[in-house]
């Protein structure tokens, strides 16, 4: 299998305007010339497509949700954040018949620095009518959301305040204004987490993740299937010896369900992909041979396609230096590699979701994940119509929107730079005017809060030393009940 993937597979390196492309396909960037990463694309029933991503540099915090419309030919139409006040990350979404949009993640906001999941329910305008948090005061993650039927969805992730001890996997019912129908927690002495969940044509819910309290003690690839009332059923564990996990799952209409996700090697030194199918009572019929790549690799999400399943995320292996996007097509029945493809630049980029989009009788596929390539300076949204065919465009279209619909108004009159010579961060009121309740918050470059102070008078320039801090890139947040300023510093 490894020598025929080999002579099969097929790289695209080149973003040149001489580059091929195929009728309905693209790839395209979104910027804000901040940390960006794109969470998940879909077709909208009008035709037109959205956008759900993550940003650094909008909003009024280290970190929103980032909401954007373009139209049928995905062209840039508007923006916006979507932000409360703290860290603010979306982690997956889906949408409705009518275009009404979901969306699972984690906020900061409610409870300062902790963590609690953050339920979100926008209308076909990107205009939000719920907005939902669960959990304690301790860390709590939303990380899939699946709707069920027009009225219900399922929410998985995890969560430390419900246990006594470490996490337990998270899986919750709920109806689309938020309220929760019930609610479980699943898991051992150790951590488990669920990254995403199907139900099965039963009614069975399907949930995927790791465990740590079962298996082999590492985090371990993990199986649970509940009743559609959350009663427990069965699961499955894959003993891994060093660390694994399942990120997607999908069922088909016979009852097999198909899991994929990452094992590392025996040595700890790379990820590999992870792809097993199993039969509705849980025996395993194939797996995709786990560390063939000898290089890091991983499968993020999947998508039937025919009778066959594309299974994408990221690889070392083929591409450009760096990690690239890859696809790999995989006949269902009995596990057969067919073909893929990697595609990239000279960064990194990964496919984090992929949706289906039907035209004209046949399937295109949206994947959305994030890149470094292409001149970002931190990183951008990567966003791919491909074809039934698995052809795509490899001319990369960079947009860097300016005008954003925020939830705040941005401050015009705040003044943010770094002395390299002295590794002091300037911030100053260039005003004049007494503003009140002012703070300063500045933002490492995984989302964490690390200075945070008020600022007792705005007339007077503050300077903050940060000569002993790691060279990194930082978020500089200046807020006030009225007005949101941020920038990013490079250090």
């Amino acid at each position: 299998m490894v020598l025929l993937r080999n002579l099969f597979i097929f790289i695209s390196l080149s973003v040149s305007v001489l580059a091929y492309s195929q009728a309905g396909t693209f790839t395209k960037m979104f910027t804000s010339n901040s940390y960006d990463e794109g969470i998940a694309a879909f077709r909208m029933p009008n035709k037109t497509y959205r956008i759900i991503a993550n940003t650094g540099a909008w909003g009024w915090g280290s970190n929103n949700i980032w909401y954007i419309a373009l139209d049928s030919n995905a062209n840039f139409v508007r923006h916006k954040t979507m932000g409360y006040g703290g860290i603010d990350n979306a982690r997956a979404a889906t949408i409705d018949a009518k275009g009404n949009t979901f969306i699972i993640g984690s906020s900061t906001s409610e409870v300062g620095n902790s963590y609690q999941m953050l339920f979100l329910a926008l209308d076909s305008s990107g205009t939000r009518h719920v907005k939902k948090y669960y959990g304690g005061s301790d860390w709590d993650f939303g990380n899939g959301i699946t709707l069920i039927n027009d009225t219900t969805l399922i929410i998985v992730g995890e969560t430390y305040s419900n246990v006594s001890t470490n996490s337990d996997a998270w899986i919750m019912k709920i109806n689309i204004q938020g309220d929760v129908l019930w609610s479980k927690t699943v898991g051992g002495d150790n951590k488990e987490a669920f990254y995403a969940a199907e139900q099965a044509p039963n009614g069975d819910i399907i949930c995927v993740g790791h465990s740590q309290s079962y298996g082999n003690g590492s985090y371990d690839p993990f199986v649970y299937r509940c009743s559609t009332d959350g009663d427990s059923i069965s699961q499955i564990i894959v003993n891994d010896s060093t660390d694994g996990c399942f990120l997607d799952v999908e069922i088909a209409a016979d009852s097999t369900f198909y899991a994929g996700g990452y094992q590392r090697d025996t040595t700890d030194l790379f990820q590999d992909y992870l792809l097993r199918r199993y039969t509705k009572d849980n025996q395993m019929i194939w797996y995709e041979n786990t560390l063939t790549q000898k290089m890091e690799a991983r499968f993020n999400t999947l998508a039937f396609h025919g009778k066959n399943i594309l299974a994408f995320g990221k690889t070392q292996k083929y591409g450009s230096d760096g990690d690239n996007i890859f696809c790999d097509l995989v006949n269902r029945y009995d596990g057969t590699w067919l073909e893929g493809f990697a595609t990239g630049s000279l960064g990194d980029e990964y496919a984090y979701s992929v949706s289906t989009d039907t035209s004209n009788g046949q399937n295109h596929y949206l994947v959305i994940g994030t890149s470094t390539s292409y001149s970002m300076i931190h990183t951008g949204v990567y966003f791919m119509r491909i074809d039934n065919n698995l052809n795509f465009d490899t001319t990369m279209f960079v947009d860097t929107p300016s005008e954003i619909e925020a939830v705040r108004p941005i401050a015009k009159d705040i003044e943010i730079r770094l002395n390299p010579s002295t590794d002091k961060v300037l911030i100053k009121n260039t005003s004049q005017l007494a503003y009140k309740n002012m703070n300063i918050q500045i933002y490492d470059m995984l989302g964490k809060c690390i200075y945070n102070e008020h600022w007792s008078n705005p007339l007077e320039e503050v300077l903050v030393d940060i000569n002993n801090w790691p060279k990194s890139s930082y978020s500089v947040v200046v807020r006030s009940k009225d007005f949101v300023f941020s920038k990013i510093i490079v250090k």
